[in-house]
């Protein structure tokens, strides 16, 4: 939800072609949304007491990081920025191997917003799947080498 926020709200403040006004506001409005359910998500983890506050914050700057090169991109009309953004060190009390398979399935979401954003549905498709599956490993083993 952080990644559509940001890339809502980059569109709906720009001109992009082809986009009416009622599209942008339509945005506008997602963007609040989103933002409001990525906090809720947030709130939702903490709660759960699972990982340290340090290490949510990392990943929510971690997110952050990958929305705005996708909003970049999503401006650019091009997913390759989502792909190739920087991927933090791992938080201390968080395996490398676990924090990379996280990274990845940020970034795989990341480029299925890009391409949905400009009306590539088909090829967003196997993204989301790649998206669901990195998710329910992480939340069944969150060993990738098992």
């Amino acid at each position: 939800n952080g990644i559509w926020s940001e890339v809502n709200a980059r569109l709906s403040a720009n001109s992009v072609d082809g986009q009416s006004d009622k599209l942008r506001e339509k945005r506008r409005k997602q963007s609040g949304e989103d933002r409001r359910r990525a906090e809720q998500h947030y709130a939702k983890a903490a709660a759960a007491d699972l990982l340290s506050r340090s290490c949510l914050e990392q990943f929510r700057q971690q997110v952050d990081i990958i929305a705005e090169a996708s909003a970049d991109g999503a401006l650019e009309g091009t997913w390759l920025r989502s792909a190739s953004a920087r991927v933090m060190s791992a938080p201390d009390d968080l395996e490398a191997h676990l924090w990379t398979e996280l990274a990845k399935a940020v970034k795989s979401a990341a480029v299925a917003i890009v391409m949905l954003c400009h009306g590539e549905i088909v090829k967003a498709a196997p993204l989301q799947v790649d998206f669901d599956d990195y998710w329910a490993r992480l939340s069944e083993n969150p060993d990738p080498s098992a």
